[in-house]
């Protein structure tokens, strides 16, 4: 009964990953249509906006709600605050502070664009060279919580009655349940550490 509810949590955890760092891989080339649209006279509203509009998925859907409420008549700082908040990624951070900080006291935006797309793309290059080094530690990591699984499951298919009269039993039912825990809390300590990793 766990597993499936289980399983389609990890997969939508993984596919929300995956969106998210395409937004941020976005994320460099929407600012450079920004800084563009700056040097050619526009506001940093206007250039934002002409921005999140031409953008491509999945930015462009992320940024939907946020350009709606600043023609809704938001404040721009605002709207990109909650866009941070959201998301909860320092890039998205980094750049809802700096349009607040642009919006309140003045000063060079495109100088601060230009060097939050340098700070991604360097992110980015250090985060595939950290995956790089560390390939097999997560290979590892994977083996490690995918073996105990592969193992019950090759002796409930190679001899059904040993686990089913363990289960039948008292003390059996305790002993299958207590390894069922530490699997899925053994799981979720390897899955954590290689978040740490690879982060």
């Amino acid at each position: 009964l766990l597993v499936p509810p289980v399983l389609l949590r990890l997969y939508m955890l993984w596919q929300y990953s995956r969106r998210l760092q395409r937004m941020i891989e976005q994320m460099p080339q929407f600012l450079d249509h920004v800084v563009r649209s700056l040097k050619s006279g526009r506001t940093l509203g206007d250039g934002m906006l002409l921005s999140m509009q031409n953008c491509q998925e999945p930015l462009h859907g992320a940024m939907e709600r946020t350009r709606n409420a600043v023609q809704r008549g938001m404040p721009l700082a605002e709207a990109m605050a909650d866009f941070a908040e959201l998301y909860e990624r320092t890039e998205f951070h980094i750049l809802a502070m700096g349009v607040a900080v642009n919006q309140r006291y003045g000063g060079n935006a495109s100088e601060l664009l230009t060097n939050l797309i340098g700070m991604i793309r360097d992110r980015e290059r250090a985060a595939r060279q950290l995956r790089a080094l560390t390939g097999e530690t997560r290979i590892s990591a994977i083996v490690l919580g995918c073996m105990p699984l592969a193992m019950g499951g090759y002796l409930f298919l190679s001899n059904p009655q040993m686990l089913l009269g363990m289960w039948e039993q008292s003390g059996g039912r305790v002993v299958l349940l207590v390894a069922f825990a530490l699997q899925l809390i053994g799981s979720w300590l390897l899955w954590r550490m290689m978040r740490s990793i690879t982060r």
